[in-house]
């Protein structure tokens, strides 16, 4: 799989150029869920208590050598990239013109261009140490993620039939489980 389809393109939106991925086994891919929840329970006035994270998804699976791969999406609307912290510091460092060029192509981005893309081998971090523990006791291989706000998520899976979910706060820590009704409270 090409991720570098049109360079040029990419450097119209402003988008980071990847060199060096190597081929996806595609029949090897598959979506992990990923449902959101309210990031307060006391402020939350919706009807549903989950639902799909539509700014957020993740894939894995293997490359054509066999390496496990792990693909992370996020949506990241531009529309109010002018009033962000980065356009600020952008200013600040390279001057308002050359901060204006670069805010043009964010707000150039249409469809998927709003989507980052970022491939991640299982390196041994966190976040793969998790997922590949829950793949492994889950009861079909498979992990889902839960979603609170724009920046914490959980690794959660089937055992028993039974939900949970699983972390772990430093890369030598054991991974502590717990029930997934608990990160309802």
């Amino acid at each position: 799989m090409d991720l570098n389809t049109d360079v040029e393109h990419y450097r119209n939106t402003a988008q980071m150029i990847r060199d060096g991925i190597p081929r996806l086994d595609f029949s090897s891919l598959e979506f992990a869920p990923v449902i959101a929840r309210p990031s307060s329970w006391i402020t939350y006035e919706g009807d549903e208590p989950l639902w799909i994270d539509k700014e957020f998804a993740y894939i894995y699976g293997k490359t054509d050598d066999g390496e496990d791969v792990y693909i992370k999406v996020k949506y990241k609307d531009q529309k109010d990239a002018a009033n962000s912290n980065g356009y600020k510091i952008r200013v600040e460092a390279h001057g308002k013109e050359k901060a204006d060029v670069l805010l043009g192509k964010l707000l150039n981005r249409k469809g998927i261009d709003h989507w980052s893309i970022v491939v991640v081998y299982s390196n041994g971090g966190i976040r793969h140490q998790m997922m590949d523990y829950a793949r492994e006791q889950s009861d079909d291989g498979k992990f889902f993620i839960l979603t609170k706000g724009k920046h914490h998520s959980e690794i959660c899976y089937f055992k028993d039939g039974k939900a949970m979910s699983c972390r772990k706060s430093r890369k030598d820590d054991e991974i502590r489980v717990q029930d997934f009704a608990n990160l309802m409270r």
